[in-house]
């Protein structure tokens, strides 16, 4: 932690305070140590899941590009830093989004978002520190595994980090909207997270957990356009799969059924249906970017 010598009277050299006393503690090891030595030695401030990769290179990078995007986000990497940001208040505005809150967002709050977004909803929401540890995830019903080196890599770009970040507020805002209605609801949103990446990506035809940069910027771009209709599929999906999933005899209730990957592929196999339910009220897909 750094040592905030604004506290001291400005210009005050340290050695004016001889009764000040600084414990040090310096392990020199390997670098792929490091986060376990941290993990395991710190007992005076917890550290969170982000923490172990708030130095990393990647993250630091992609702090500056969120920046350089149109409009420009705050990327936080660090906790603290938009509390602590040079310049206060009026420094924060840049970031002021037209519905009267801030582009700000978390390194915590993408990769959970990106952990849905790649089919692994429930683990986004209960395996987000595995996750960021750098432990491989792997689904079983899924055939897959997911980790922290296979999404941040250093070819990685802030736009295709931030489509699934986007979809995940927008996701949160309609499950507020609409949690009265279905009392699964509330458990669900990670799921549908996952659907809406799962038919963006069978509507461009694109393999792999992100989007291509020029594509996921474009996609952001035109939410407002698209995500309601692609959201009421998503949703449609997860009803249907609930109905279902509720006859059986291992239903333990809805948080213990949106928890079990065994569930994932029949939530899955849904989709088709809900589109074509869709299709025969509107045309959804029509409001996607070409």
């Amino acid at each position: 932690h750094p040592l905030h010598l604004n506290l001291l009277p400005p210009l005050t050299p340290l050695i004016n305070y001889p009764q000040v006393q600084v414990t040090v503690k310096l392990t020199e090891c390997p670098e792929h140590f490091a986060t376990r030595i941290a993990a395991t030695t710190n007992r005076q401030t917890a550290l969170r899941a982000e923490d172990f990769t708030s130095n990393d290179e990647v993250q630091i990078r992609l702090q500056r590009e969120f920046q350089l995007l149109h409009p420009k986000w705050f990327y936080q990497v660090k906790r603290g830093e938009w509390g602590r940001m040079i310049g206060g208040p009026p420094q924060k505005e840049i970031y002021r989004d037209l519905g009267g809150g801030f582009r700000k967002i978390t390194s915590k709050e993408v990769a959970q978002s990106v952990m849905a977004f790649a089919g692994y909803p429930g683990e986004a929401k209960d395996g987000i520190g595995k996750f960021l540890n750098r432990e491989s995830i792997v689904t079983v019903t899924r055939d897959s595994e997911i980790n922290y080196e296979k999404i941040f890599t250093e070819y990685v770009r802030a736009a295709q980090l931030l489509l699934p970040a986007v979809i995940q507020r927008r996701v949160r805002e309609r499950v507020n909207e609409d949690k009265e209605k279905y009392e699964w609801l509330e458990y669900a949103r990670y799921h549908l997270i996952w659907l809406i990446g799962e038919i963006l990506r069978d509507h461009y035809s694109i393999e792999g957990e992100l989007f291509p940069h020029d594509r996921a910027h474009q996609v952001t771009v035109g939410i407002d356009d698209w995500f309601d209709g692609i959201y009421d599929i998503a949703l449609i999906a997860v009803d249907e799969s609930v109905e279902g999933l509720k006859e059986s005899r291992e239903f333990r209730g809805y948080r213990e059924l949106f928890r079990t990957p065994m569930n994932y592929r029949q939530i899955q196999s849904k989709v088709t249906n809900a589109i074509r339910l869709a299709q025969r009220i509107s045309s959804p897909m029509a409001h996607l970017p070409a």
